[in-house]
C-alpha cells in the first residue's frame, strides 16, 4: 500500500456523530428561567441550547491512543465566548472539565466543577480532522475566548448563566433523550471563587 496523507479523509470513514441522528430528541425536557428563557439539552450538538440563539453552552472533548485527551466547555453569551475548565487532580496542564463523572451531591445531583473561566490553550485540531489516528500529525488550534469581564454586572450574568445551563445536565444526554428530568450542580473552585468575589477577573 502506498503512502497516504494522514490528514486525508479515508473513503470508508463514517462520522461517529451521525449516531445521534438515530435518536428522537422530542421528549427532552424543557426548562425555563424566571424571566422566561427556555433551555434544554441537545445531544446531537453536545450542548445546552436556549430560546435565545446567542446563548448556549457547548461541550468539546477528544481522546485517542497516545493522546491524553482534552475536555472543556464554552459559554456562548451575546456573541462572546467564555472557556470553562476544571483542574485535573494529577496533571495541572491537562485540559479537562468535569473529569470525574461519578462526583455527585448527597442527593444524587451531578456536580460540574469550574476552576477556570478564561484559560487559553492549544490542542490538536480534531474538529477538522476527526478521522486522524495519529494526533501528532495534526495541526494545532488555539482555543480562546474572553479574557476578562467588562464589569460586575457582566460577571454576574455570565456566572449565573453557567449555573443555569448546567443545572439541567447530569453528564449523560441519553437520560434527557429518554424524557427524564436531569439535574446538575455547579461548584466553583476556591481560587476562582476568590477571584470572582474580589473582582480580579474584571477588566481594569
Amino acid at each position: 500500500m502506498g503512502w497516504r496523507d494522514p490528514l486525508e479523509r479515508p473513503p470508508d470513514w463514517v462520522d461517529p456523530s451521525l449516531k445521534w441522528l438515530d435518536f428522537d430528541e422530542s421528549r427532552v425536557p424543557r426548562y425555563r428561567t424566571e424571566d422566561g428563557l427556555e433551555y434544554w439539552i441537545e445531544a446531537r450538538s453536545a450542548s445546552v441550547r436556549t430560546s435565545d440563539p446567542k446563548t448556549s453552552l457547548t461541550f468539546h472533548s477528544h481522546g485517542s491512543h497516545g493522546y491524553k485527551g482534552h475536555s472543556f466547555a464554552i459559554l456562548h453569551l451575546d456573541g462572546e465566548r467564555i472557556v470553562l475548565t476544571s483542574d485535573h487532580p494529577s496533571d495541572p496542564e491537562r485540559i479537562c472539565f468535569a473529569w470525574d463523572f461519578a462526583d455527585k451531591t448527597e442527593d444524587g445531583v451531578f456536580i460540574w466543577r469550574v476552576d477556570h473561566l478564561f484559560r487559553t490553550f492549544e490542542i490538536p485540531d480534531f474538529d477538522r480532522f476527526p478521522w486522524a489516528t495519529n494526533w501528532a500529525s495534526l495541526p494545532t488550534i488555539e482555543v480562546r475566548g474572553l479574557n476578562a469581564f467588562r464589569d460586575r454586572a457582566h460577571q454576574n450574568r455570565a456566572v449565573g448563566m453557567i449555573r443555569t445551563l448546567l443545572s439541567c445536565h447530569n453528564g449523560n444526554p441519553l437520560s434527557a433523550i429518554r424524557g427524564e428530568e436531569t439535574r446538575g450542580h455547579v461548584v466553583k473552585g476556591d481560587t476562582l471563587q476568590k477571584q470572582l468575589d474580589s473582582g480580579a477577573l474584571i477588566a481594569l
